[in-house]
């Protein structure tokens, strides 16, 4: 048999094909997601594939995965722009995350073991955390948030938790370089893992959500054009390089 045919090697191109266009969309979200794309700036097929070298085709693929993500508006005769920074949008994300969180908190409180949420506690001790900046703060509470998640066992909650994580990190960053007292974010973290241990599940749900508004009340005073400029790379504003 010749070993062009086999099914192995016909599978080969596509695979590669799917890889390329995987690893072009990965890139481009988390550059556009850290604003080193900035809100507005226009993307070509020529450029980008210049910049990948690779031909248009993926590009094409990877800007239309963008687009479903609403992270990109593909404009007729024009061409594909990053989407602006809209309030509404945030909240909207903010909304699910208020969802997710309180599934989260739900699934943990009845599946997770009392080791696990142990364990968890001792990480959010108050007043034994080393704080440093805000970026660490922001890491640390992702995987808080993550680990409950993991922990009540749905597998596909984590996945969604990180999506949503993903398109609002930089404002939850500057809403904490705005909070007055990052450091309650332990004490919170701690109380919440205290009636998971209680098993008491609407008493977490309560402290969750108190957890999540506390800083969410911030987001109408916030600067979006001050956020998204201070993460902006030096880039022409009209087209990617």
């Amino acid at each position: 048999m010749d070993a062009s045919n086999t099914p192995h090697t016909q599978a080969q191109p596509h695979s590669v094909r799917r890889n390329t266009v995987n690893h072009i969309y990965q890139e481009l979200k988390e550059q556009i997601l850290r604003f080193d794309i900035p809100p507005g700036a226009r993307l070509t097929e020529v450029q980008t594939a210049q910049k990948f070298g690779v031909s248009r085709t993926p590009i094409r693929q990877a800007l239309q995965h963008l687009e479903t993500d609403g992270l990109l508006v593909i404009r007729p005769k024009q061409g594909c722009f990053v989407r602006s920074v809209e309030l509404d949008a945030i909240k909207h994300y903010y909304q699910l995350r208020e969802y997710l969180e309180q599934m989260a908190v739900r699934t943990a409180c009845k599946n997770m073991s009392d080791q696990a949420l142990q364990a968890l506690a001792n990480q959010w001790q108050p007043n034994t955390l080393a704080l440093r900046n805000s970026d660490t703060l922001l890491e640390q509470d992702e995987r808080f948030h993550l680990q409950l998640a993991r922990g009540g066992g749905n597998k596909v909650l984590p996945r969604y938790l990180r999506e949503i994580n993903g398109h609002i990190r930089l404002i939850r960053l500057g809403l904490l370089q705005q909070d007055q007292h990052p450091d309650d974010m332990a004490e919170e973290h701690f109380a919440i893992i205290q009636a998971l241990l209680q098993r008491n599940e609407e008493l977490a749900c309560q402290r969750m959500d108190r957890h999540i508004n506390t800083r969410t009340l911030l987001l109408d005073s916030l600067d979006l054009t001050t956020i998204t400029q201070s993460h902006t790379v030096t880039t022409p504003p009209n087209t990617f390089n």
